[in-house]
């Protein structure tokens, strides 16, 4: 039950519109998190969207991630790898 929730913390975060759903931009930050390349974002999209309604519910965010086997672990170690450059790069000048 926690990695549900903490799946479902990842979906809020990522759903900057508030509005419960994630679009294609914001699915396309998540894909970013996961390292995939721009040219599979629209096909990613289209695996993760099962009813085909052109956003991503909760449910299917939860279900894609998960039958994928990407873990919350992966994703906050890639994020914290991405703000750790970006620190670095502020002082690198």
């Amino acid at each position: 039950m926690a990695a549900r929730q903490r799946l479902q913390e990842l979906f809020e975060k990522y759903d900057t519109s508030g509005d419960g759903t994630l679009s294609e931009e914001e699915m396309a930050k998540v894909f970013q998190a996961l390292n995939i390349k721009k040219e599979k974002v629209e096909a990613m999209f289209k695996a993760a969207d099962s009813d085909q309604d052109g956003v991503i519910q909760v449910h299917e965010f939860i279900s894609w991630l998960t039958a994928r086997g990407v873990s919350i672990k992966i994703l906050k170690e890639r994020e914290a790898r991405k703000r750790k450059r970006a620190k670095h790069s502020e002082f690198a000048l």
